[in-house]
């Protein structure tokens, strides 16, 4: 007999939602019959909009709607009938100030009704940092609070990266936690040649614009030393024409070839980005397994040069699946990245991480363990 598993997430696809995006692929790839596994979960769906567009893009999956109150969605739960939930939390996506503490109300009122039922909380961010003259230093008490109160509610809690993890450990708080990265929005690419000389600068604008200013010295002495000649800057853009990112570069006037392409669909990967042998993260070590820019990278093959702080986890380690390196200290990048055997080599192995710790197949067969106590075939 099957378990009944609701999935609580702000939006599905067609919106565009990185929670909704995670949860189908979690679906597609999930265990198939042979293993027993596909049997074992009845799936449901809870969103706070969207539902009727989701239904008729993926008929094959129970998906209801709720009001987004500790009223609304308790009482989709009791109509769901499920007794166990998987919650794709960020607070922003359910709370304008990043803490929902009627989504803590609701859980908890849930969680009490009946013995036996079990919550488990994706934690996708926890609290957001700043200055005190920024909105989210005033913020973060009580976006710590909010993530507190899930996690003490929790069965087991997963986070995807070991920044969030020690985010969660600080609380205090005894509950089970585990870390289940990410994997890659990008499911197909034609191999390229991968050329050492041509650095990708991928994402939103204003990250690519991030990546720009946190490695300006770094840029500057590529190009000084010959070790680029081309930039391609890329990823979303509002204003294509007019790309921030792309407008310093060219202010520097650098000898180099810079090349720009926007707004392109995840399965037709320009080939100027599938050639590009360097990528630069505007992430910082520590989060790289929640950067699109990073699976991207690790997806092509290419070598994530990244600002060091802690090591990412789940087995990336800088030196053999990256090139970390900190401000001011660019003499041993700059050897690291003379040395093509060794760019290779990262280049290899970071593809074969992305093909199996990092691919949504094994993701997938990691929740399924989690969810239902069966070791994957």
């Amino acid at each position: 007999m099957s378990a009944k598993l609701c999935v609580v997430t702000p939006a599905l696809p067609p919106s565009i939602d990185g929670l909704g995006d995670y949860c189908r692929q979690l679906w597609l790839n999930w265990p198939d019959s042979k293993t027993q596994l596909a049997k074992e979960i009845d799936w449901h769906y809870l969103v706070a909009s969207g539902a009727a567009e989701s239904r008729r893009l993926w008929p094959e999956v129970s998906i209801d709607s709720f009001d987004q109150s500790a009223a609304g969605l308790l009482a989709a739960l009791q109509a769901n009938g499920a007794d166990t939930i998987l919650l794709q939390y960020v607070g922003y996506a359910y709370d304008s100030g990043g803490k929902p503490f009627w989504l803590v109300d609701a859980l908890k009122s849930w969680c009490a009704a009946k013995g036996g039922r079990r919550l488990f909380v994706m934690f996708h961010e926890t609290w957001a940092s700043g200055l005190p003259w920024q909105r989210a230093f005033w913020q973060r008490a009580g976006q710590r609070r909010c993530a507190a109160n899930l996690l003490s509610l929790s069965t087991k809690a997963v986070t995807s990266n070991e920044a969030t993890f020690a985010d969660l450990k600080s609380l205090g708080l005894t509950n089970e936690l585990l870390i289940i990265p990410l994997g890659s929005s990008f499911t197909s690419m034609q191999p390229a040649p991968r050329c050492w000389r041509s650095l990708l600068i991928f994402g939103k604008e204003q990250s690519r614009l991030r990546a720009v200013k946190q490695h300006s010295e770094l840029i500057m002495k590529l190009c000084q030393s010959g070790l680029i000649d081309r930039i391609v800057l890329s990823g979303g853009s509002a204003t294509p024409a007019n790309d921030a990112g792309q407008q310093l570069i060219s202010s520097w006037r650098l000898p180099l070839e810079l090349a720009c392409t926007f707004n392109f669909q995840s399965e037709q990967i320009p080939p100027e980005i599938t050639s590009a042998g360097l990528s630069l993260m505007h992430t910082q070590s520590t989060c790289l397994l929640k950067s699109t820019s990073f699976h991207l990278a690790a997806r092509i093959g290419q070598v994530p040069i990244a600002l060091q702080e802690l090591e990412p986890g789940c087995q990336v380690i800088s030196g053999r699946h990256y090139l970390g390196y900190r401000k001011g200290q660019l003499n041993q990048i700059l050897s690291e990245l003379r040395r093509p055997e060794l760019l290779e080599s990262i280049s290899q192995r970071l593809a074969v991480l992305s093909a199996t710790s990092l691919s949504w197949p094994t993701i997938a067969q990691s929740w399924s363990k989690l969810l239902t106590g069966i070791e994957p075939a």
